[in-house]
This record gives C-alpha cells, sequence and structure tokens, in this order.
C-alpha cells in the first residue's frame, strides 16, 4: 500500500514533465540558401 501512494504523485509528475517537453518543441528551419552561399564562397578551394 504505501508503494502506491509514492508511486501515484511520481507517475503524475514525470507524466506531466513529459507533456510539457512534447508540446515544447519547436520544428526546424529548413535554411538551403545558406548551403548556396557556403558553396559559392568555398568553390574554389575543394
Amino acid at each position: 500500500m504505501p508503494t502506491r501512494l509514492v508511486l501515484r504523485p511520481l507517475w503524475l509528475i514525470c507524466s506531466l514533465v513529459v507533456v510539457f517537453l512534447v508540446a515544447s518543441e519547436r520544428p526546424g528551419d529548413a535554411r538551403p540558401n545558406y548551403k548556396k552561399a557556403f558553396d559559392s564562397c568555398y568553390a574554389e578551394i575543394g
């Protein structure tokens, strides 16, 4: 019985942390223009 009283709040806290982390994720931004600029600047090297 005492383990139930300990595990229930622990389970709630862990699930809330997971929900917060998933909700706070940001999508990645793809920026192909950086690659084009890099290739144009360093084309003569490689």
